[in-house]
């Protein structure tokens, strides 16, 4: 496809005048070409300059995919050790009766986002500890959940400008080929 911008002059001549409307002569890639070829061919170069701007918002969104995935998973593993206290005991110093190596793999998600390990007590996360993270990593959620959330709106935008772009493309196209197929019958062939 090409990928020069598409060039237009005025042609000087008197008889390249059609009902009083003198004709613009477009040239794309150095071939000229008319009207209708160089729409189609302008709204094919949109489309295919817009379709190179999706992978990388659909890297993005992989990405914040998978660390609301992870932080969900250290959400729960922190709901988990504060359902395990007895919540009518203040000690804020007890300690969770959940699997350690759970908690070591919240640790480990954490970190693989460069936030702030929990303080783990003999494998084990208090009350107060577990209670605060749980609260920051819901604040993390929220946050990641909002630019998710707009860079699904930002892909949607491209997606939609894409479409347009190729749907001009295909409806000149049509419109061309039904006027041929017209023009031809009218002649009797």
């Amino acid at each position: 496809m090409a990928t020069l911008p598409i060039h237009t002059s005025f042609s000087a001549v008197a008889d390249e005048k059609i009902y009083g409307t003198q004709i613009r002569n477009y040239t794309f890639d150095g071939n000229k070409v008319d009207h209708a070829t160089a729409l189609a061919l302008a709204s094919l170069q949109q489309s295919e300059a817009i379709e190179s701007l999706l992978p990388p918002y659909r890297n993005v969104i992989e990405l914040r995919q998978q660390k609301v995935s992870d932080l969900s998973v250290v959400l729960a593993t922190l709901a988990e050790a504060i359902g395990s206290m007895d919540p009518k005991d203040n000690n804020t110093s007890k300690k969770s009766g959940i699997d350690a190596a759970k908690l070591e793999t919240a640790n480990q998600l954490l970190e693989k986002y460069g936030l702030s390990k929990m303080e783990l007590s003999g494998g084990q996360v208090t009350y107060k500890v577990a209670y605060y993270k749980q609260a920051a990593i819901q604040a993390e959620l929220d946050t990641e959940n909002n630019e998710l959330q707009q860079n699904m709106i930002q892909i949607q935008s491209y997606v939609n400008k894409r479409d347009n772009a190729f749907q001009v493309a295909n409806k000149v196209v049509a419109k061309e080929n039904a006027t041929a197929q017209s023009t031809i019958h009218a002649m009797g062939y």
